[in-house]
């Protein structure tokens, strides 16, 4: 959970470690109200954010924020692709999905997460992403929109200060150099345990940082050009533990989904998924009615809606 993501654990201890410039904020992040829920993460780092705009050292810790959250979910990740053998509840959606979907009406797959989870559920189907452009393929039954970046995303950067080659040196000294650096809008695939320098290029990881109410996004344009081609087909909604926070996204949903829209809301409390459901009744403006939602929750959550097969009538309905 994100409340976690700075936990003393062993490997986020590494990552630190490896990005010592942000290590001024870490108390900040696993204040006991942080850690207990009482106060959400992306709240905090929203403040540093603000404080970051008068305090230049506040944007170099950001910077190495975003390194430090490329590495820990991708160490994190690589041990859960371990443990789990790649079986997961995505793949087991997808498999629904596609079952389901005789038709091959195009399945917009969107996800706020760092991680390449999904991607790895969609290549045991077939399903090969090696490129930006590979992730939104035209006439694909599946079409992935990660608006937030990615862990294996990077993007080029001009002047980036260093002068090294070996990747996490130069992520260091692009940190270290920060008021000279020029993050561009090329974004490139890249494996991760390169990112710093990868394809001959200075490469920062494409990650937007966690803050309550985000307010822009961390994709190529092109993306979402897509993305904002497909809303209007949409009939059906599966968000699975969204809170409905990231207004940026809600607009647009606003703007171009279609009336008559049904939302099904998995969460981890019957009262959270129902304020959820409210929630996203009133931010959407009439493309949605109570009469259009359904809630569902479990201690579980994703899991046991899958294990229960009560993904099937939602998609069969």
């Amino acid at each position: 959970l994100a409340k976690d993501l700075f936990e003393d654990r062993p490997i986020f201890r590494l990552a630190l470690d490896a990005f010592p410039q942000c290590k001024s904020i870490v108390a900040r992040l696993r204040d006991p109200a942080v850690t207990s829920g009482e106060k959400s993460i992306e709240t905090v780092l929203r403040h540093l954010e603000d404080e970051a705009l008068t305090y230049p050292r506040g944007q170099q810790e950001l910077l190495a924020v975003r390194c430090y959250l490329q590495r820990a979910i991708y160490n994190s990740q690589k041990e859960w692709r371990t443990f789990t053998r790649r079986i997961t509840n995505y793949l087991s959606l997808l498999r629904e999905i596609e079952r389901d979907n005789k038709g091959g009406n195009p399945v917009c797959l969107l996800t706020f997460n760092y991680d390449t989870l999904l991607e790895d559920g969609l290549q045991d189907l077939g399903v090969e992403i090696r490129q930006m452009n590979d992730y939104t393929v035209e006439h694909r039954a599946f079409q992935l929109f990660k608006i937030h970046g990615s862990i294996n995303w990077g993007q080029v950067v001009m002047r980036a200060g260093t002068d090294v080659q070996y990747p996490q040196v130069a992520l260091s000294q692009m940190i270290d150099r920060f008021t000279e650096l020029e993050i561009t809008g090329a974004f490139h695939v890249c494996d991760p345990d390169s990112m710093g320098f990868y394809g001959g290029m200075p490469m920062f990881p494409a990650i937007a940082i966690p803050v309550e109410k985000k307010n822009q996004f961390v994709c190529p344009p092109t993306m979402l050009n897509q993305l904002v081609k497909l809303l209007p087909l949409v009939d059906k909604i599966l968000s699975i533990g969204w809170r409905g926070t990231e207004e940026h996204f809600l607009q647009l949903l606003r703007t171009h989904l279609t009336q008559g829209v049904k939302l099904y809301t998995i969460a981890a409390t019957p009262m959270e998924a129902v304020n959820i459901n409210r929630k996203m009744v009133e931010a959407l403006s009439g493309k949605l009615s109570e009469s259009d939602c359904q809630a569902d929750s479990q201690p579980t959550g994703f899991t046991e809606f899958m294990r229960s097969l009560r993904v099937i009538p939602f998609l069969e309905g």
